[in-house]
């Protein structure tokens, strides 16, 4: 079966999309952090749930404490807020946690 090649063309066009958009969906977002005055850090995220936020905190944990144990605090909302986007809006939080590598 031949495929005309304006038809072809379109076809690579989607799947070149789709490669792109699943490269990026696959960079992983972490929180924002500053160095604290208990020798730890205190990191910041704003995500639309709290387990969003604590699967950031957990992903900058790793990479701050280079894979050793680590001990976060209690979350704490720090903010709500609303959220636009192409894809519509919603709620959001900011979340605060302090870190401390061990």
């Amino acid at each position: 079966m031949k495929i005309p090649l304006a038809q072809g063309r379109r076809v690579a066009r989607a799947l070149t999309a789709l490669v792109a958009l699943l490269g990026l969906s696959g960079c992983l977002k972490k929180a924002s952090w500053v160095p604290n005055d208990h020798g730890g850090y205190t990191l910041m995220t704003r995500s639309s749930s709290m387990d969003q936020a604590l699967t950031r905190f957990r992903r900058s944990a790793d990479e701050l404490c280079h894979g050793s144990r680590y001990a976060l605090s209690e979350p704490v909302i720090a903010a709500k807020g609303w959220s636009f986007n192409s894809y519509g809006g919603g709620t959001d939080i900011t979340v605060r946690s302090d870190l401390t590598c061990q």
